[in-house]
C-alpha cells in the first residue's frame, strides 16, 4: 500500500510512555463540537477492523469520510490524546482502499478500543450530551409527512434558497440557539446538509442536544439523496 507521507507526517505522534487520559479542556467550545462530529463520522466510515499487537487497523470507506476530515480528526485528536501513533495508508488503484492504523504504548490499545468501538462519551466527559440518531431520506420523509417532525437545512443560506425539503428552516450551524428551534424540547428535531460528506448538520444536532432537546436526528445523506429519490423540494420563502 502507498503511504501518504504528506499527510501522515504532521499529524504523526511518538510519545514515550504516555499518560492515557485525554484532555478535553484543551479545547475550544468549538474545537469540542468539531471533534465529536469528527469522531462520529469515524465511527460511521469503519467498513473492517483488524487487530495489531499495539493497536487496531481501521478500513474507512472513503464516501463516508474524505481524507482531509481524516486529518482534522487525527490533528484535534493529537492536541487532546498525545499519546496516539498516527498511520494512514492510501492503496493503489482501482479500489484504493483507506487505512487507517492507530498504535501506541502500554494500554493505548484498550484505550483505542474504548474510543472507537464504544459510544463517544469518554472518561471524564461526564457531562457529555447523548447521541443524536440517524434517519435514511425515506424515513425522514415518513416522520415529516405525518408531521411528527420539525426539519431543519444547515446547509448555507444561497443553498437552502435554491431547493429544500419542504417547511425546512434554515440554521446557521455554527450559531444555532433556542430561538432557532421549537418550544417544546421533547419535539423531534432533523437536520440536514448537502451529502454524507458535510458535517454541517452533525454539528447543528449536536448543539441542539446541547440545548437540552431530548430527540435529534440528522439526515446524512442530505438534500442530494432526497432530490435524488424524487421527493418534493421547496424553493426560496423566508428561513
Amino acid at each position: 500500500m502507498l503511504a501518504l507521507a504528506v499527510l501522515v507526517s504532521p499529524i504523526q505522534q511518538a510519545v514515550a510512555e504516555p499518560r492515557i487520559a485525554c484532555n478535553l479542556n484543551v479545547f475550544t467550545p468549538g474545537e469540542r463540537t468539531r471533534h465529536r462530529a469528527l469522531i462520529a463520522l469515524l465511527k460511521d466510515a469503519i467498513a473492517e477492523q483488524t487487530e495489531l499487537p499495539d493497536g487496531y487497523g481501521l478500513r474507512l470507506a472513503r464516501d463516508t469520510i474524505s481524507l482531509a476530515q481524516l486529518a482534522e480528526w487525527a490533528t484535534l485528536e493529537s492536541k487532546c490524546c498525545p499519546f496516539f501513533d498516527f498511520q494512514l495508508e492510501l492503496g493503489p488503484q482501482p479500489d484504493r482502499p483507506l487505512w487507517l492504523r492507530l498504535r501506541g504504548g502500554e494500554g493505548v490499545k484498550e484505550f483505542i478500543h474504548f474510543e472507537v468501538a464504544a459510544p463517544s462519551t469518554r472518561a471524564g466527559d461526564e457531562a457529555a450530551p447523548k447521541t443524536f440518531g440517524q434517519l435514511t431520506v425515506e424515513e425522514a420523509s415518513a416522520l415529516l409527512t405525518k408531521g411528527a417532525a420539525s426539519v431543519f437545512d444547515a446547509n448555507g443560506r444561497d443553498g437552502w434558497a435554491r431547493r429544500h425539503v419542504p417547511g425546512a428552516k434554515w440554521v446557521d450551524f455554527n450559531a444555532l440557539a433556542k430561538r432557532d428551534l421549537p418550544a417544546s424540547t421533547d419535539r423531534p428535531l432533523i437536520f440536514y446538509c448537502y451529502n454524507k460528506m458535510c458535517l454541517a448538520s452533525h454539528e447543528a444536532a449536536q448543539r441542539a442536544l446541547e440545548l437540552g432537546y431530548t430527540s435529534v436526528f440528522i439526515m446524512p445523506e442530505g438534500i442530494q439523496v432526497w432530490v435524488k429519490a424524487g421527493k418534493p423540494i421547496e424553493k426560496g420563502g423566508e428561513g
